[in-house]
């Protein structure tokens, strides 16, 4: 199956893009695509640091599937600016 990758602030810059399509196997779960990530994209560490992830614009955790056509956006935690 295809999913849709996006990168957003410190990861985007990390590693040198903002989206990808992968090709997967059928029912990954969000751990799973982290673990390949992981492994084909070292500089990103999405295992080594905090790492928020949607689908299809919603909050995932790492046990939920994945499905074709998905839109996967990961980012790091961001903190507030100067009051």
């Amino acid at each position: 199956m295809k999913v849709s990758v996006e990168l957003f602030a410190t990861l985007r810059q990390n590693a040198g893009w903002a989206q990808k399509r992968l090709e997967l196997d059928a029912g990954v779960s969000v751990k799973e695509l982290l673990q390949q990530l992981d492994k084909a994209y070292p500089e990103l560490r999405v295992l080594q640091v905090p790492v928020y992830v949607a689908v299809n614009d919603e909050y995932a955790a790492g046990d939920a599937r994945l499905a074709e056509g998905d839109r996967v956006a990961l980012f790091p935690p961001v903190s507030g600016g100067q009051a």
